[in-house]
């Protein structure tokens, strides 16, 4: 699965339910809720603007701490 196409997805599943999906969710599971939401959402495409600056904010944070997670954690012993 494409980062686009997990995005798209994510964005389909905020509009529903108000988060994101699980980062632990395999593509083909993703994949299945974003089509159940997408037929979900046929002919609402409204709710999509609205809440796409929402999802931005929340896709953005979620970017950024798995960046966060990446990175090496230095302390002491």
């Amino acid at each position: 699965m494409t980062y686009k196409e997990r995005k798209f997805y994510n964005e389909l599943h905020y509009a529903i339910k108000g988060h994101l999906i699980n980062l632990k969710y395999s593509d083909a599971e993703v994949k299945r809720i974003g089509d159940s939401y997408l037929k979900r959402l046929w002919g609402n495409h409204e709710r999509l603007s609205y809440c796409r600056e929402d999802f931005e904010e929340r896709w953005y944070e979620q970017e950024r701490q798995l960046e966060l997670d990446k990175v090496a954690v230095l302390g002491y012993d």
